[in-house]
């Protein structure tokens, strides 16, 4: 096979070594798309699929030639070779890949994967990406994926799952804590459709009251119908941490018929979100523990 005697972006003029125009357009392109969301393997793709030849009569890029030329320190310039990438876009191509290649180290496996995907930042509602770096001090890592939050919290899985089961027994020793108040509830995408038209027919001229009563009606059975699903659910979440005795460790089981949702506070606090939308903190309390009284 043949090989470049120098890197691609560069060619001889009478024994010097200067820019490729072509080329350096070429290594442009490269830094942008990968620094906008493409990977290696997307890259070697499209420049194969357009025939952008490596080496004349040579069109085939792999994974590793993308990856050398975005390693590739001598595009930033030094006494040999003229800069074709300035530091800063250099510096930020690798920032990403060095980040791509701890996120696809992520503990992921049967047992975890549940929480993993169900955690969620509580500063901005991002999914929060759990990253493993064996050669950082905290191993573990939680990191917002909302690129405007960043959000970084330092914590393992089974730091995590201990949180999740102490919030689950605050469930198990008292179960009232999971009702939802109705000042509580979120309405649905559709009702709020319905108050805002309801909103506009009272603004106009010329009410039509019949039209606006049945509207308003409609509403306030949709409101019903949707508190009534609720209820439901809390009850049947009640029901199963009345039965459950309290966990010694995370349970799988449990946590899945119970929970949405894990919501992490940018001071490592953890928080569950319940099937009815019942938001669960550290001290939650209805006031009805009796697990001190005495006969």
């Amino acid at each position: 096979m043949k090989n470049r005697k120098i890197p691609f972006g560069y060619e001889m003029q009478k024994g010097k070594i200067k820019i490729s125009e072509y080329e350096a357009e070429i290594l442009h392109r490269i830094f942008a798309e990968y620094i906008n969301g493409r990977n290696l393997k997307e890259l070697a793709e499209m420049l194969a699929e357009q025939n952008i030849e490596y080496l004349p009569g040579m069109s085939a890029w792999n994974k590793n030639r993308i990856k050398r030329i975005l390693e590739d320190k001598r595009y930033t310039g030094d006494d040999k070779y003229p800069m074709i990438i300035n530091n800063q876009i250099f510096t930020q191509a690798n920032t990403i890949k060095a980040e791509r290649r701890t996120n696809e180290n992520c503990i992921v496996n049967a047992k975890n994967k549940l929480i993993i995907y169900t955690t969620k930042c509580a500063c901005c509602g991002g999914t929060m990406i759990h990253k493993v770096d064996k050669r950082s001090k905290c191993v573990e890592q939680w990191l917002c994926d909302n690129t405007d939050c960043r959000t970084r919290i330092n914590m393992t899985i089974n730091e995590l799952k201990s949180a999740i089961t102490a919030l689950m027994n605050m469930c198990i020793n008292d179960p009232s804590i999971t009702d939802k108040d109705e000042d509580e509830q979120e309405l649905s995408a559709e009702i709020r459709l319905m108050e805002n038209d309801i909103d506009r027919m009272t603004e106009q001229a010329d009410i039509d009251k019949s039209e606006i009563l049945n509207r308003i009606l409609e509403c306030a059975a949709k409101k019903y119908e949707q508190i009534k699903s609720k209820a439901h659910i809390t009850q049947r979440l009640k029901a199963e941490f009345e039965k459950s005795s309290l966990l010694s460790g995370f349970y799988t089981d449990l946590f899945e018929k119970t929970v949405s949702a894990i919501r992490m506070n940018i001071d490592g606090e953890i928080s569950l979100v319940l099937k009815n939308g019942k938001l669960i903190e550290k001290g939650e309390t209805n006031g009805n523990d009796h697990s001190n009284d005495t006969a």
